[in-house]
């Protein structure tokens, strides 16, 4: 992400806020200018087929989640991921 008023890349989010919709508001702010903006962020839904334990794991990291656990509780955040999908299967 790059600051809308002086194109540097060198900025951090100041405060996050979900919204509706699977959407996030961020307050971000440029070290640089000192430039505050906001930005609304929607997660995008992939389905995970059998086999992407590790895609998944990958993007948490990519995304920088909020977890700061050992790969063990990635892990389980895949797992309880996984059973909500062949949940949602068999209630159709």
């Amino acid at each position: 992400m790059t600051c809308p008023v002086c194109g540097s890349e060198n900025q951090y989010c100041v405060d996050s806020r979900p919204l509706q919709n699977n959407r996030t508001r961020r307050r971000r702010e440029c070290r640089d200018c000192g430039h505050r903006w906001n930005t609304c962020e929607m997660a995008e839904n992939a389905v995970a087929g059998p086999g992407s334990q590790k895609k998944t794991i990958q993007a948490l990291r990519a995304a920088q989640f909020a977890l700061r656990d050992s790969q063990r509780a990635l892990r389980a955040v895949c797992d309880a991921l996984e059973g909500m999908n062949d949940a949602d299967k068999n209630e159709t």
